[in-house]
């Protein structure tokens, strides 16, 4: 998994071969990949170098400098950084001399010996007063060792790993303490991780009636806690919170090993109420301003404290949580009599928004995570700028509940307070697989797709020919409006309902980003009961594309819906296979199941002439627009990130895992249009400087250290060069279509936020003519290049009979060729398009495919999270005919069903053998793996049932579940172990993209093709 991936390998050299290719500058960015990925290194194994314990055992930190091991790698605070701005020394950069470094980022140089770069940690800043950590007057020997480490490091024998890797990884200090016996600062740089744990607060919906809502959050959460196997719970504490009606607010109390209730209410919400909103229940309090003679909101803090919340995993403190989860599941003494009091009791959801702003102010001021320092310096090293953290006083530290950071779980039962709980009348949308691996759909109804009657139909040569109809203009519109009813006008607009408060969607996404400052990610788990996704009359909805916001931008990994079928429905949606999934994703979110940076920060630096585009395109809001538009990405950036309050350059994440994955445009600031690749030195001297991008990324985890888990601060500096280019036939040809499927779908998905689905599929129409039209421009101009000075000025591959019509010894038809299916590496970019607006987020509902609001949203949300492979994946099935033998020989197709067909009659019926075909589609949703027997052939029917799978094929099965955040079910027809609810060929049908028929213009795949070859024909001819 590549940290960094550029849409093109090669960039383009100035906004007019920008404009000429057509793509976008685009960058793909997953921050905590694991750093195998491209460079040497193990997280697990660091330099070992332990603190001198304190003589002064009543010292309030003394406990902490006795067990803190100080495992790290390389300190910051001995890498030089360009005093202009603030980029760590990388192997981009030149020497002038020893002490004398020309920056590759602001092209200006700086000194590095360790008297200019001591002097750049003490410039005051206006997030931090002038501090001189290192002028004191018994700290003398302290600078001494300092400046004799920096001075060996860059000294001509001195180890310089940050000028010979492109990614390196450093030490930052989790916090400075005052040593009482030196009278100086130490800086700890690890801590056992059961002084510095990752939290879970789970907080819990009180206000449902369904004993199967308790009994599933409960079993989810034990579940979770069984499995720890791997590594132990690295230190986890975790803290249980139940939110009732009217502001209620129980916590479990973990003093004592059973645990107890403590009840309290939070603040009334700040919010105005909608007078637009309908409230269902017309005799029910209608504000929670008018609770307030009833009662007096005290801090959280005096009531109980974080150690009390909070109970450690490893040890007695896990028999507590489980204590309390039974209680939960036996909610009728629990939930019913100790915590929906009636007394103040509101009708609706739980007051989410509120509760949640109540404890991340509770945390920020009881408690201190080692990013808060960062956050608060102004010019913090590799993110901002200076290594040099605050100065944590004795009095301050001791009186500190200190954590690593955290995830928060929510689970709803219907939509929360401030949402507005009610239905929404004639729409009938349905949960389907509730965003699981970016899918809503129902299974067997995302297009409705026949195979059987599409088999019937080739075997009998009674296919219809596509037609050629063009699109585009009025045509289009007139199209794209057939078959919508009114029914599902919201759907198509996109657009959403009404809101009990006002500006809803603001609030929280300012909770969102206070769950990132204090180092929290947000996960969101939404149920239903199976009777009301099964009403014909009204979608409940819960509110999921607002809820998204406080998962978005805190580092969350993207809301879920979920069924709770009654008992004597257990096959209802293949409900046992929905428990397995909700199970996976409640595990993979824990902080101790997969590697998570904590309170992370993120800075990308550009060369001087490029810079993170933070003008996205800002469509006019037009009626039935989605508000949520302007709140998609984040000063640039696409994906679960926010911006800090104090620098919209610096990014923040809550947490985020290792396939956590955001996207980003460059654009070409300098005022000529051109990406400088030199530089003028001292006004006389040239030197090729190469353009680059640096990400640097500080984070705080858990490492394995020895046999113990500590807690660590790191700083990842990515360096990358950029190799720019004037051809934009070179461009094309280093296209990564594969990385260019994440920016196109945030892209799209931010256009239909402002303009609805419906006119999606126009604009998505257009951007592909134009890319196909700007490569058959450059396959002529490169054609122009061949004729005038002969085929060796070509680079690669170049058949123009293939790109250009006209020319002589193409065996393409006139349709291939205007579809670049003579470029190999633009060829796929027709289907990418189709299968990106055919996707379950990008579609409105049309006949059998009708996703709610809130499942839409959902898939949505978990699509923005996926990496480059797993999206293709998504939007696009990998499907492949294995044969029955030992070798396992494997061959692609299409994803239709004329492909698989052709393929089976190609490779098995026609030859001797007894091999029979074996079908394997791999997507994030579910793993496939069909014998074939309906999808025709006689060998298809004659075989036996296999016991097991070829070698092969079954290492290709473990490794595509292996690839998932999450592992999807797996669903066969050779073993009753993984038989399904639902028929293999339903879940086969919803993969057949080519098959599939657009909403909008209800045209398959081969239609669709054929209206952008006229146009682009008609383009072509005109001019």
């Amino acid at each position: 998994m590549t940290i960094l991936r550029p849409v093109t390998k090669l960039s383009p050299s100035n906004r007019d071969v920008l404009d000429d290719c057509g793509l976008p500058f685009s960058f793909v960015l997953t921050p905590f990949a694991r750093r195998s990925a491209i460079s040497q290194g193990d997280d697990d194994k660091f330099n070992q170098k332990h603190l001198r314990k304190a003589r002064d055992s009543t010292h309030p930190t003394t406990k902490i400098r006795e067990r803190a091991s100080a495992a790290y790698p390389t300190k910051a605070s001995l890498i030089a950084k360009c005093t202009h701005c603030g980029s760590p020394l990388n192997p981009m950069c030149r020497f002038i001399d020893q002490w004398c470094i020309l920056c590759n980022i602001c092209r200006r140089t700086y000194d590095a010996d360790f008297e200019s770069q001591s002097k750049l940690k003490r410039i005051p800043t206006a997030g931090r007063p002038f501090v001189d950590r290192y002028d004191r007057d018994n700290d003398y020997k302290t600078m001494s060792r300092l400046e004799s480490e920096y001075r060996k490091r860059y000294g001509q024998n001195g180890n310089k790993e940050e000028c010979e890797m492109p990614l390196v990884e450093y030490s930052l200090p989790l916090l400075t303490i005052h040593n009482p016996e030196t009278q100086s600062e130490e800086d700890i740089f690890a801590l056992p991780a059961n002084l510095c744990p990752p939290l879970l607060a789970v907080f819990i919906d009180g206000t449902s009636n369904d004993s199967e809502y308790y009994e599933r959050v409960s079993k989810l959460l034990m579940d979770m806690l069984d499995d720890s196997s791997e590594g132990g719970y690295k230190g986890t504490r975790m803290g249980i919170f139940v939110m009732t009606s009217g502001g209620g607010l129980s916590i479990y109390d973990f003093t004592n090993p059973g645990g107890h209730l403590k009840h309290l209410w939070i603040d009334p919400c700040p919010l105005t109420l909608n007078s637009k909103f309908v409230d269902p229940h017309g005799d029910c309090v209608s504000s929670m301003d008018d609770q307030e003679d009833f009662y007096k909101v005290a801090p959280l803090e005096d009531v109980m404290t974080a150690e009390q919340i909070f109970a450690p995993l490893d040890g007695n403190g896990r028999v507590s949580v489980e204590n309390a989860l039974r209680e939960i599941a036996d909610w009728t003494i629990t939930i019913r009599q100790g915590c929906q009091r009636s007394d103040h009791e509101h009708s609706g959801g739980v007051c989410l928004g509120r509760t949640l702003q109540y404890f991340l102010d509770f945390m920020e001021r009881v408690a201190y995570q080692p990013g808060d320092n960062q956050r608060i310096n102004q010019d913090y090293d590799g993110v901002s700028g200076d290594e040099s953290v605050a100065v944590v006083s004795d009095d301050h530290f001791s009186d500190k509940f200190l954590f690593a950071g955290g995830k928060i779980f929510c689970f709803l039962s219907q939509a929360p307070y401030e949402v507005g709980n009610f239905n929404i009348s004639d729409l009938n949308g349905r949960a389907g697989l509730g965003g699981f691996g970016g899918s809503c759909a129902e299974i067997g109804k995302r297009f409705s797709v026949d195979i059987q009657e599409n088999m019937e139909n080739m075997m009998s040569e009674k296919v219809q020919t596509a037609k050629d109809i063009e699109m585009g203009g009025v045509e289009t519109q007139s199209k794209s409006m057939q078959g919508v009813s009114r029914k599902s006008i919201r759907h198509k607009t996109n657009g959403l309902p009404e809101t009990r408060y006002l500006q809803v969607d603001e609030y929280y996404q300012d909770i969102g980003i206070a769950s990132a400052m204090g180092a929290f990610a947000i996960e969101i788990f939404t149920f239903l009961q199976s009777d009301q996704d099964l009403s014909e009359d009204d979608e409940l909805y819960i509110g999921i594309p607002i809820l998204r916001l406080l998962s978005d931008r805190s580092g969350g990994c993207g809301p879920l819906l979920s069924i709770l079928p009654k008992l004597s429905d257990s096959n209802i949606y293949g409900s046992h296979q929905n428990d397995d999934v909700i199970l996976h994703e409640v595990i993979a979110r824990s902080p101790w199941k997969r590697m998570t940076a904590f309170g992370a920060m993120l800075r990308i630096r550009c060369s001087r002439s490029l810079k993170v585009d933070e003008c996205i395109q800002n469509f006019s809001l037009t009626r039935g627009s989605n508000k949520l538009a302007e709140f998609y990405h984040s000063n640039g950036l696409f994906g679960a990130a926010t911006t800090s309050l104090q620098d919209d350059e610096l990014y923040l994440m809550g947490a985020c895992d290792t396939t956590h994955t955001l996207t980003f445009d460059l654009s070409i600031s300098s005022r000529n249009g051109v990406v400088e690749d030199t530089v003028l030195l001292d006004g006389i001297h040239e030197i090729t400087l190469t353009p680059g991008i640096q990400t640097c990324f500080a984070y705080t985890s858990i490492v394995k250290n020895g046999s113990e888990w500590v807690t660590v601060r790191r700083l990842r500096v990515l360096t990358q060069e950029l190799q720019v280019t004037e051809e934009t036939e070179s461009i094309f040809s280093s296209l990564d279509t594969e990385a260019l499927a994440v920016p196109m779908f945030h892209k799209f998905q931010h256009y239909s936020l402002h303009h609805g689905f419906l006119s999606l599929h126009e604009y998505a129409s257009n951007w592909i003519l134009n890319v196909l039209l700007c490569c058959y421009r450059s396959a002529q101009k490169q054609q122009e290049r061949v004729n005038k000075y002969g085929h060796g000025i070509i680079r690669g591959d170049f058949f123009a009979a293939d790109r250009i019509l006209g020319i002589q010894g193409s065996t393409m038809s006139k349709k291939e060729v205007l579809l670049a299916q003579g470029h190999e590496e633009l060829q796929s970019l027709p289907l990418l398009v189709f299968s990106l607006i055919q996707c379950d987020p990008l579609r409105p509902n049309d006949k059998d495919f009708n996703p709610s609001l809130d499942a839409r949203s959902a898939a949505s949300a978990n699509m923005s999270n996926m990496t480059p492979d797993v999206i293709a994946r998504c939007i696009a099935p990998r499907i492949e005919l294995w044969s029955s033998d030992v070798e396992g020989t494997s061959y692609g197709v299409g994803m239709s069903t004329r492909d698989i067909q052709n393929t089976i009659l190609s490779h098995f019926e026609t030859h001797s053998t007894n091999e029979f075909p074996i079908l394997f589609v791999d997507t994030p949703s579910n793993i496939i793996v069909d014998d074939c027997q309906n999808l025709g052939g006689q060998k298809c029917h004659a075989h036996t049932i296999m016991e097991d799978l070829p070698p092969a094929l079954n290492q290709a099965k473990f490794d595509a579940l292996k690839s998932y955040r999450v592992t999807p079910p797996v669903y066969s027809s050779f073993s009753k172990h993984d038989s399904p609810a639902t028929p293999v060929s339903d879940r086969l049908a919803d993969c057949l993209i080519e098959d599939s028929v657009s909403s909008v213009t209800h045209m398959p795949f081969g239609e669709w093709c054929n209206a952008i070859s006229d146009v682009m024909y008609s383009e072509i001819v005109d001019n």
